[in-house]
């Protein structure tokens, strides 16, 4: 994958990852995962791209979650692979985060910061097909 392409995926996860929580504990309230449709909803409303659904889902679904979905949808995607991407962009390297470290994340990011950086860490692991938007 090319610096271009990285660029976009650290661009699209810290996107979700702002505005994604927010509208999640503003319509359903504080909670340690959410549903499916949940997060679709939210992430409509928060004007998200609908074909990087996935890094929601992979955010704020624990693992059986996210598989059940994909399955539902015909789709796979790999939740450790998109858990990796995420926690590269917003939790140096700490694919062990929650929720409630994405809602953190995302009260830390409001606004425009230099720590917000688009340097590139080089990784790839491209954890999701072309199904639900986040893969190549």
């Amino acid at each position: 994958m090319g610096f271009i392409a990285r660029w976009q995926r650290r661009r699209k996860i810290r996107r979700y990852a702002k505005k994604l929580g927010p509208m999640l504990t503003k319509r359903y309230g504080v909670k340690r995962t959410y549903s499916g449709p949940q997060i679709r909803s939210a992430a409509m409303t928060a004007r998200l791209p609908a074909g990087d659904i996935c890094y929601g889902y992979a955010m704020f679904m624990d693992e059986s979650d996210f598989d059940e979905v994909h399955r539902e949808l015909g789709e796979s995607c790999d939740y450790a692979a998109m858990r990796h991407d995420i926690a590269d962009v917003c939790f140096s390297g700490d694919a062990g985060f929650s929720s409630s470290d994405v809602m953190h994340y995302a009260a830390e990011s409001s606004g425009f910061s230099g720590s917000d950086s688009d340097s590139d860490s080089g990784s790839d692991s491209g954890g999701c097909g072309s199904g639900c938007g986040g893969g190549d």
